[in-house]
């Protein structure tokens, strides 16, 4: 593999111990065009701010800008950018928060693994944020549920780990879940109802969907309406909430599906 492919691979900072590692010598190394951060670290032109500032601290991009580096789903973005440190590095930082806690998988690479980014934002975040970064990686492979299962996680992470679902392929499917779950409903999740799969079944009869902005169309109205049309003939109730509902009217969400349990929909 040629240096600069490596480079790539790697997310186009890379760690001097790596390059000698692989077999790249100094002068290949000097002939690169990378460029040096710090001692220890080379970027390639054009790489993410996020990683050469992590390099210029000597840290390692952490928490929640790991995430956020990574392309996982949040519901906002880091105000503060999250580096993982050395345990004696005591100095602050402006704008940065430190991480000292021990990884579970130690490394070269500017960001650290995927477990280690996940515990960091259990730890810091509110759990419904936290869960939202959990799901997303789990919808995305990074990691597997049986990953999840094996991995020695602190307990307060453990916890995270136990209630984050696999099934979950959006923002507003891991806030509906974990708020349904919340209000002490038998709930399940990607069912096949009427030759379709619906996003949550509460109960026995009732039906909640989670529409986003991108099933808007014309065509997917008129099957929404169709199927919502044949679960009425069977006893089933449909109920839609789209973004605005699930993350700026919860409490309206909230109080539909209470009053359609209080009525026994849900028995």
């Amino acid at each position: 593999m040629e240096l600069l492919q490596f480079v790539a691979r790697e997310g186009g900072v890379v760690h001097r111990a790596s390059l000698r590692e692989q077999g790249f010598s100094r002068s290949a190394v000097e002939r690169s065009g990378l460029v040096p951060i710090g001692r220890l670290w080379l970027a390639a032109p054009g790489t993410s701010s996020l990683l050469r500032e992590a390099a210029a601290h000597r840290g390692r991009l952490a928490c929640a800008s790991a995430a956020s580096h990574r392309g996982l789903a949040m519901r906002s973005a880091p105000e503060l950018l999250h580096l993982r440190v050395g345990a004696h590095a005591n100095v602050p930082i402006d704008g940065v928060r430190l991480h000292r806690s021990a990884p579970l998988a130690p490394g070269h690479r500017l960001i650290e693994s995927v477990p280690d980014t996940l515990a960091g934002v259990a730890r810091c975040l509110p759990r419904l944020d936290a869960l939202v970064v959990w799901e997303s990686a789990l919808h995305e492979k990074l990691l597997t549920p049986g990953d999840l299962r094996r991995i020695p996680w602190p307990a307060h992470v453990a916890r995270i780990a136990a209630a984050a679902s696999p099934q979950s392929e959006s923002i507003l499917e891991t806030v509906m879940l974990h708020g349904l779950r919340d209000l002490g409903l038998p709930v399940r999740q990607q069912v096949q109802v009427l030759g379709r799969r619906v996003d949550f079944v509460v109960g026995r009869s009732l039906i909640v969907e989670t529409d986003g902005l991108s099933f808007h169309t014309g065509e997917q109205r008129r099957r929404d309406l169709e199927f919502d049309a044949r679960a009425a003939l069977e006893g089933v109730h449909v109920l839609r909430f789209d973004t605005m509902h699930v993350l700026e009217r919860w409490p309206f969400v909230e109080e539909t599906v209470r009053r359609f349990a209080a009525q026994g929909y849900v028995g």
